[in-house]
């Protein structure tokens, strides 16, 4: 890796940290958060696990299946928190309407 990349993956690192470490503040009910927690989160799981796909395939020989199982493992796994979030923004939509 050249210097960019990894200032970037530091970078997201550290704002991963942040947005975890103000979880118990008064901006712990911010849905904008949660959602750039969850999209932080789901590129972090991704890359994690294309790279130990990766590995696992590179030395196993002809475990090419891995590959689509894990991308359908996290695709679940974010979709599931991805929905739970649109559950909650919808509810905050409909409270403020009938303010």
């Amino acid at each position: 890796m050249n210097d960019g990349s990894m200032a970037g993956v530091n970078v997201r690192r550290l704002a991963a940290i942040d947005m975890y470490g103000t979880r118990g503040t008064t901006r712990r009910r911010d849905l904008n958060m949660k959602a750039l927690l969850l999209d932080t989160a789901a590129d972090a799981i991704a890359a994690g696990g294309v790279a130990i796909t990766g590995a696992i395939i590179l030395a196993k020989a002809g475990w090419y299946w891995l590959d689509p199982t894990v991308a359908l493992i996290i695709a679940v796994v974010v979709g599931y928190h991805a929905l739970r979030l649109i559950r909650k923004v919808v509810a905050a939509l409909k409270a403020a309407k009938r303010l």
